[in-house]
This record gives C-alpha cells, structure tokens and sequence, in this order.
C-alpha cells in the first residue's frame, strides 16, 4: 500500500521548528483586551472592551450530555443512558457491558441550571428485520438539534445496526464467523415539540455505504431544508427525508454556517489554488450563488453571525468578525484575555445584540465527574471595569498548558495579569513566518515584552547574549518551594548562557540515531570519521539515515547541533571557513540528491524496520518525547543489541535537546517579582506533572516514568483476569501509534525501555540551537556546493563572510 509520503525527519523539523465576572483580559473583575506591545504601553485607553461572565452550570457532576443548540432562554443538550440489556440467553458476556444497551435522551436546561428532561421524546425505531439474527446490535444516537422559528426541534438521528448471517453450524470463534458480518446504517429527519413528542419523522434518502456521507452537524436553510456537509458536498433534505439538492464543490470543505441574514455560508478551499472562500447557498436554486467571498486562510471552524458581522470564526486564541461587504476580519478580542479557555470551548453563538456565547467544561479523570460553565461576552465601557497591571507576554503559538497556566495566574492574582500577543496572527497563506520575524525584528529593536515564549526557532542564545533576558538562577534560588538540584543538570546546563540560566523550560524532548551496537560501537556519540568508518561495515549502496533524509535535512539537523561550535553571539565570533564546518558540508552531501517530499510515495518496502533487515539502511531516528510513550523496539526493529548513538558532530556529542514549554523574562521589565511568580509555575512539580513530554524536574520525571511501567491486565465481569490462547494474562493497550504505513499498540514500558531513556537523557548535553537567520544563509549558499558549482572549501568561505556581517550587525 503507497502513501504519501511525510519524512520523519521533516515531520520532526517542523514540530521542533515551529516547535464570575471577568474583563476581557483579566479574571475576577477586572482588565482590558487591548494588545500591550511592550513593557510600557503606549496605546490609548480604548472606549470599550469585552468583559466575560461564566454561569456554573455543573461541578463534580456525573452528566456527561453536550449542549447541542442555544435559545434565548437556555439550551438542548443530548445524553446517553441504558435502557436494557441484550445479553444472548446462556452467553456470559467477554467484558461487562458488552450487551448493554443505550439509548439518547434530549434536556432542556435553563440558564439558571434547572433541567427539565423532554419526557415525551421516544428514539426513533429502528428496523428489527434482523433483529433475530446472531450477534445482533443496535446503536442510536443523535447527529444534531435545530430550533424552528415556532420553538420546534428538528433532530437528526442515526442507527446503527449489525449482526452476523453465519449458519448455525460456524461457531462464534471460528475464522469464517465474521465473513458473515453485516451492518447497515441510516438516518432519520425527525420534528419534535417542546415535550419531544413526534410531529414527523422520515428516513433520509442518504447512501451510508459511503464513508464520506457522516452528520456531525447540520443548518436549515430557509425552506426548513436540512443542510448537511461533506468534505466535497452539501447534501440538502426535504423534511420529508427526500433529497432536495446536491452541491458539488471542487475542493474540500472545511465549514458551514448560518449568516446574519439567514442564508447559509460554506467555508471551502480550492485545491487547485489552495484559495479559501465562502460561497453563499442558493436555496430556490439548489447550488451556490454566483457571487463568493475571500475568506482569511486560518477561518476553518465559522460561527454563525449576528450583531455588527455576518459571520464570525476563532483562530488560535483570537476571535474576530467577518464583513461581506469589505471581505475582511477584524480581531475583536482574545478568549485568553477574557480568561476563556478557548481549548475547551464549544457551541459559540452570537446573538443578534452582538453578545456572544459559549460552553467550557471538561472532564476529571480521577473523579470520573464533569463540570459546565456557560460563558457570555458582551462589550462594555472601559471605564466600567476595576484594571490590573498588565505583564505583556509575547508568544507565536498558545498551547493548552499556556492557556491554562496564564488563565490560572489571571484568575489567581489580584494586582497583576498577563496580556498575550500572539505573532502567529501576523502569518499569512504565503509566509507561515512572518509572524516570527516581526517577533524577532521587535525584539531586536529593543520593543520587549515582560515575559517571552520560546522555542527551537526563537534565537535564545543571542536574545542572552545581548543582555535582553534576565538571568533566573537567583530566583531560582531565592524560591523556598525550588531547588536546582531538582531538576536534570545536563537539561539546565544546556539551556545556560555565560553561566546564567535564560528561561522557566518545564519540559524537554530528546532527538537522537540508533544502530546495531555491533556496527556502530556501544559508546553513544561519534565523529564524521568514526560515522563513515562503521557505513564502510555495511553492504555497499546502504545509506545513512531513514528514507527521506536529504542533504538539506542532514545539514540542518548537524547545524542546530553544533551551531555553538561555529558562532558566539557573546563575542561576535563565528567559524564557519573551519576543516569542520567543512566536514559538515561533505556530510550532508552524502546522499547525492534533494528527496521530493511533495511526490514520493511511502511503502513497506520504505519503512526502517525493511530497510534495516536489508542492509539499505544502518540508523534509524530515535525521538523522546514522553516517558509515557515508548512505542520503539529498537532491539526487535534490528535484530541484535543497540546503541543509542546519535548524529555525527565536531566533537562526537551527538543528540539534540529540544525545549517545550520554555518562557523567559525581558531583562527591561518593571515588575519582575510578579513575572516571576508567573514564570515559576512551569517549574512546579505540580505543573509539571500533567505535561505531556519530558519533565525538567527529575522527582516528576521518576514518577511518570514509574507509572508508565505499571502493566494492567483485562479482567472480565466479575473481576477475573482474562488470558490469552497460552494462558497468559493480556496486557492492556495504551494506544496506538501509525508510521504511515504500519500500526503500532502501546503497552506499558518495559524495564529496558526505561534503561534506554534513562542513558539517552544522561548522554545528551546539547541544545538544538536553530538560529533561522543563520541556518538561510548556510542552506543558500551550500546549495552551489550541492549542485556541484563550488567546492565546500568556496562555499565555506562565503558563509563565513555572510553570517559575520549579520552576526556583528545584530548584536
């Protein structure tokens, strides 16, 4: 089977690379959405701005039904719940449940909390023809709710049927058995009243057998059609179930949307020009009007307009309004700044006074409980609010953790809050770093934020190293609750400038090579030498790394290594005319030709574990992100013990630290005791202990990794272990990982997993240091050596005249 192909070593490139009442702005009572640019704010105070209110709804609550649509009054919401049991008589059940049966409800809930539960409302019946067959199992469930102008619902359901039509004399267990499986899955367009009680009902006129056809959410148009969407059409039902009209669309469709004048908006890109629009539903015509509308290319998910715009959508952190009219977006607040959670909000409205709302909730997994909040926002004088001091936080991507940690800080302190500029507003369709080059231009000239996120493309290093950053060590020190000794020294050691430590970094991943031990010796860390004589041990032709690991991939991956080597922002130095700065260049030219990510096609045939097994192939990449996600078994993938090696480099040190989760504090800022109390959050062991890679504190780490290694085992209804053809107890999965190609199930980590990580992180004292203004000028000047035009020696020289021009114009 093909794929297209993704290398991994693109794939890992880009993720390190890229890698109550409240004021919009503030928690408790206070704040302003306004877009703080440095540590002075120079902007005037803005008339209005958003202030956000939340209404509890539910707290430790075992509810786990979803608001499905809004009314001026409260809201619909669909559960599940058993209603029977359909066990086969003399059959015991494999685990408990498995023949339970469940069946949708529909609540109506108030916005003071009171829930009133449609009593009358009765699942639509499904088709018992086969209800008599072996394994026979129903499924109901509702795809989405609609309100009628007379407060009537339209709902569409789905059942989902199965069974198997094996004769009587080819038992359950038998290999056969499930070549008589069949299923059959349809929907129907249902008319409640406000008790639930049936006005209509119809099967929709639909072809399931197509996996593209699935109700996720639908729109009425105004002929009370139901409107259903596709990744390449809008499928119209009468409400009689009928087909009322197909709309094509060359392209994929990403939303849809009813517009403040009440037609229907479809949000959809051209593939052919990768151009996003929105074309207007032409109801009486059945097809698109002939007029469309150029829409932002970060507008996937569109929110249904009322107020001043016709439609509004969320991107990142950011909500903004769109205007037909002019065809363009305006920003009109961040979630954030109204301490919003936009990772958990759902079913976002905007009323037709311009108020806007939405539900944030989520779920505790060690009280298995739920918890919703219903959230307006409205604009309001700005005088109206009580104003905290602002600390600018500067950021070009807000992670769930980020929101959380400074949503928590806002909510949390009385005097201080911290405002996010989020750059990756500024990236455009044709440049996805423009964002990060104004944030790099800014904080070159000297306009810095309090507080900066960082990752493995922001300068770290030369920010230091020009006295931008303020050392964290003697908080760090002066901290009753922290201790240096607490945290990975090599992970810190790393991260240090000049002997000073630059960022708060809560977590870290490992970037690494793996060999068979008896090719590449047991000792981790090689040099260019060392690496061509254990290639000479392999069959001729074999190459060096995983398929897809060009000369560009290589020499950027051997740059951000030894990057320290060849430049030194302290005193202006660099070395890239020297023999090893050479020998790189020889390296990453070893594999003559620049592979074609855009074309290839990935097979078996390209996968490491093949390519190892027939000598095409002596490294494979070995990434550590997770003491919780040990997927590889480099051992079985080679067949023999190995190495964990890494990447050839100057001095023989040859894995890469990345940083995640890493914020610094601008050295300009008034008020770094507060930034502190916000910076020291991510070094908490309780911050830490929920992060999803690994930890810098090693007390967290131990424990992840400890219970990672914990094995549990399926058990049956009554709590018996259950066990496998040989007896054995069956481990329970933890997931399941894909290449592409091959699916991979994860179990518990093993205990010579954790040997391997443990060393990995012991041998690695490298930071990935990818300075992107550099790393241009030596990928476009060794493209003549590449090609063969000039000798490395040629092109070594000119990258060293290049990057020492920028190198001392930047400093």
């Amino acid at each position: 089977m093909k794929h297209k192909f993704r290398s991994c070593a693109a794939l890992l490139m880009a993720l390190y690379m890229i890698f109550s009442l409240a004021a919009c702005g503030q928690s408790g009572s206070t704040g302003s959405d306004t877009k703080q640019t440095g540590t002075k704010n120079t902007e005037p105070t803005p008339e209005f701005v958003y202030s956000a209110s939340f209404t509890k709804l539910r707290e430790n609550s075992k509810d786990d039904s979803q608001p499905q649509t809004v009314t001026a009054d409260g809201f619909y919401s669909v559960g599940n719940e058993k209603v029977g049991d359909n066990t086969p008589e003399g059959v015991t059940p494999d685990y408990e449940g498995q023949y339970d049966v469940y069946a949708p409800y529909i609540t109506f809930t108030d916005f003071g909390g009171k829930v009133t539960k449609l009593e009358s409302y009765v699942p639509v019946e499904e088709d018992q023809s086969n209800a008599d067959k072996r394994d026979y199992a129903s499924s109901h469930s509702i795809a989405g709710i609609a309100v009628n102008d007379d407060g009537s619902l339209t709902v569409i359901e789905n059942v989902y049927l199965s069974w198997s039509d094996a004769p009587a004399d080819i038992k359950s267990d038998s290999d056969d058995y499930y070549n008589y499986y069949k299923s059959e899955n349809a929907y129907y367009l249902r008319v409640l009243d406000k008790t639930g009680a049936e006005l209509s009902s119809a099967k929709l006129e639909a072809d399931t057998s197509n996996d593209d056809f699935y109700v996720s959410q639908f729109v009425l148009d105004e002929s009370g059609n139901a409107l259903v969407m596709s990744s390449i059409k809008i499928t119209a039902f009468a409400p009689d179930g009928s087909l009322a009209y197909e709309i094509p669309v060359d392209g994929y469709i990403y939303s849809i949307a009813t517009l403040r004048d009440g037609r229907i908006g479809v949000l959809a890109m051209d593939m052919s020009s990768h151009d996003f629009a929105l074309n207007i539903v032409d109801s009486k015509a059945g097809a698109f009007d002939s007029t469309s509308y150029t829409m932002p290319f970060d507008a996937y998910n569109l929110i249904s307009g009322g107020g001043d715009y016709d439609l509004y959508y969320t991107s990142g952190v950011n909500f903004y309004g769109y205007s037909l009219e002019t065809e363009t977006a305006e920003k009109l607040f961040s979630w954030i700044s109204c301490d919003v959670d936009s990772s958990e909000l759902a079913l976002v409205n905007v009323s037709d006074d311009g108020t806007i709302s939405g539900f944030t909730g989520g779920y505790d997994d060690k009280a298995e409980t739920y918890s919703l909040d219903y959230v307006t926002v409205t604009k309001v004088p700005y005088d109206s609010v009580p104003q905290k001091i602002s600390l600018s936080m500067a950021t070009m991507y807000v992670d769930y953790s980020t929101q959380k940690a400074v949503i928590d800080f806002n909510r949390s302190n009385d005097k201080y809050r911290v405002d996010l500029i989020d750059y990756s507003e500024y990236n455009t369709e044709d440049d996805y770093n423009a964002g990060l080059t104004k944030f790099n231009t800014e904080i070159m000239a000297g306009n810095m934020p309090d507080i900066l996120a960082l990752d493995t493309q922001t300068p770290y290093r030369q920010y230091a190293a020009k006295g931008l950053l303020e050392d964290l060590y003697p908080y760090i020190d002066a901290d009753s609750e922290l201790d240096r000794s607490d945290y990975f020294p090599n992970v810190f050691a790393a991260l240090e400038v000049n002997g000073g430590l630059y960022t708060a970094c809560a977590g870290f991943g490992i970037l690494s090579a793996v060999g068979a031990t008896s090719i590449v010796g047991d000792t981790p860390g090689w040099t260019y030498d060392e690496y061509y004589e254990a290639l000479a041990k392999m069959p001729e032709g074999c190459e060096g790394f995983d398929y897809g690991y060009d000369r560009n991939t290589l020499l950027t991956l051997c740059l951000a290594l030894d990057m320290d080597d060849y430049m030194d922002w302290s005193t202006g130095e660099c070395r890239f005319d020297s023999e090893d700065f050479v020998k790189l260049l020889e390296f990453a030219n070893q594999n003559k030709t620049d592979f074609d990510y855009e074309n290839a096609e990935y097979t078996e045939e390209d996968t490491a574990a093949n390519r190892i097994r027939e000598g095409k192939q002596m490294l494979t990449s070995a990434n550590f992100f997770s003491a919780d996600y040990m997927y590889n078994n480099f051992e079985q993938t080679f067949g023999a013990p190995v190495t964990i090696k890494g990447f050839p480099t100057m001095h023989g040190v040859g894995n890469m630290i990345t940083i995640q989760s890493s914020y610094a504090m601008s050295s300009t800022c008034q008020h770094k005791d507060a930034a502190w109390q916000f910076l020291r959050t991510f070094l908490t062991e309780d911050y830490q202990k929920d992060v999803p890679y690994l930890p810098t504190n090693m007390n967290v780490f131990e424990k992840q990794l400890a219970d990672s290694m914990v094995v549990e085992y399926e058990k049956d209804p009554n709590g018996n272990y259950m066990l496998d053809e040989n007896g054995e107890r069956i481990p329970v999965s933890k997931g399941m990982i894909s290449d592409g190609v091959n699916t991979y199930t994860i179990y518990a980590t093993t205990q010579e997993q954790a040997d391997q990580l443990r060393q990995a992180i012991a041998d690695t004292t490298k930071l990935m240091n990818y300075d992107m203004s550099i790393a241009d000028i030596v990928t476009e000047q060794a493209a003549a050596y590449f090609s063969g035009q000039k000798s490395a020696e040629e092109v070594a020289k000119l990258i060293q005249s290049k990057a020492n021009i920028y190198i001392n114009e930047q400093r």
